[in-house]
């Protein structure tokens, strides 16, 4: 395992799961990658979910992009939306690690099915 996650970070797939509010929707920020690449972390962490969610829209396919999309999506009551994005990333071929904010690696995988079944118990 830590093989991967150096590999993981030696090719940017590298996030941190932030605390949020909300337990339902904990918001991740990838770490910048060698683009520059934020996927709205810091509009996320100030609550600026109009701005993070026009930040994301514009990242294409990034799996990053869809957890923090989903994310806003389900902070903004959106939940359909954030269910839909949950299911993507569970169902896709991508699942690089993320440290979560107690410094523990997951996978972004495990991190959506989470998130998932907080949304399921609201």
């Amino acid at each position: 395992m830590e093989k991967q996650l150096k590999k993981a970070l030696a090719i940017g797939s590298f996030a941190v799961l932030f605390g949020a509010s909300s337990a339902m929707a904990q918001p991740v920020a990838a770490m910048p990658n060698e683009e520059g690449k934020t996927f709205a972390a810091e509009a996320m962490k100030s609550g600026d979910w109009s701005s993070a969610e026009e930040d994301l829209m514009g990242n294409g396919e990034s799996v990053f992009a869809k957890l923090n999309l989903a994310s806003v999506y389900a902070q903004t009551g959106r939940t359909d939306k954030a269910v839909a994005l949950y299911q993507e990333i569970i169902n896709g071929d991508e699942n690089p690690y993320a440290v979560l904010l107690n410094g523990k690696p997951r996978r972004v995988k495990n991190i959506a099915k989470f998130a998932l079944a907080q949304l399921s118990t609201n």
